[in-house]
C-alpha cells in the first residue's frame, strides 16, 4: 500500500534533505521557510491521494447499502463540515454532488474533492488550528487529531504541536514582515523530527483503512 504515498514521501524527503543543508550553513529564516513547505506538501498531498477512504472507513463501506441510521450520520457529518467553512462550501457541495450522483460509485466523495480541492483551495494546510485548518480537515476526513500525533507522548506531541505553529507563524513573519527567526537550529531541527514521526503514523493509519476495505 505504500506506492499510495509514494510521491508525497519523495517530494518531503527531497525538500527536508535540503532543509538540512540550509541549517548545517546556519541559513534559518529560508530553512524555515521550506520546513512549513514540506509540512503543506505532507498533510495537502496525503489528505488529497486518500480520497478513497474519505469518511467511509469509519463505516466499512460507502454510503451506498449503507442502513439508514449510518447514512443519516455520515451525510450530516459532511453537512456539519462544510458549513464550518463558511464559504458556501455545502451549497457548492450540493450543486456538484447533483452532477456526480447517479455516475459515481461514490458521489458524496468526488463531490467533496471538486468543491475543496480542484475548483477551490477551501483548506489552508498552512494553517493549523481554525475551522479551515490542517488539524479540522484530517478531523473529517480520517478522524485523526494531528495534535496527538507529533510524539509517541501525547503530552508531548502537544508541545510539538505549539512548536510546529510557533514556525508557521514565524515564516509569516520573515516573508510578510522581513523579520528573522527567533527559533533556534535546534529547534527547526526538533520540528523536522515531529513531522517524519507525523509521516511515519500517517502512512501506518491511513494505510490500514485501505487494508481494511
Amino acid at each position: 500500500m505504500d506506492y499510495i504515498f509514494d510521491n508525497t514521501i519523495r517530494v518531503y524527503e527531497n525538500g527536508k534533505g535540503r532543509i538540512l543543508k540550509l541549517l548545517d550553513s546556519d541559513f534559518k529564516e529560508e530553512a524555515i521557510i521550506l520546513t512549513v513547505t514540506i509540512c503543506e506538501v505532507l498533510l495537502k498531498d496525503f489528505c488529497k491521494t486518500c480520497k478513497g477512504v474519505w469518511i467511509h472507513h469509519h463505516y466499512g463501506a460507502f454510503t451506498r447499502g449503507l442502513p439508514l441510521k449510518e447514512t443519516s450520520e455520515y451525510k450530516k457529518k459532511i453537512r456539519d463540515y462544510l458549513t464550518s467553512l463558511r464559504t458556501g462550501a455545502y451549497d457548492d457541495f450540493l450543486k456538484s454532488y447533483y452532477v456526480y450522483r447517479d455516475i459515481s460509485i461514490n458521489a458524496d466523495v468526488d463531490a467533496l474533492n471538486e468543491i475543496l480541492f480542484e475548483k477551490n483551495e477551501r483548506i489552508n494546510f498552512q494553517n493549523l488550528n481554525d475551522e479551515r485548518g490542517a488539524r479540522s480537515a484530517y478531523k473529517f476526513f480520517f478522524d485523526i487529531d494531528l495534535k496527538e500525533n507529533l510524539n509517541s507522548n501525547r503530552r508531548m506531541s502537544f508541545e510539538k504541536w505549539d512548536q510546529l505553529a510557533k514556525l508557521i507563524k514565524e515564516r509569516h513573519n520573515i516573508i510578510h514582515a522581513g523579520s528573522g527567526s527567533t527559533m533556534t537550529i535546534d529547534e527547526i531541527r526538533d520540528v523536522i523530527s515531529s513531522l517524519d514521526y507525523l509521516k511515519v503514523f500517517l502512512i501506518d493509519k491511513i494505510g490500514s483503512y485501505y487494508s481494511n476495505q
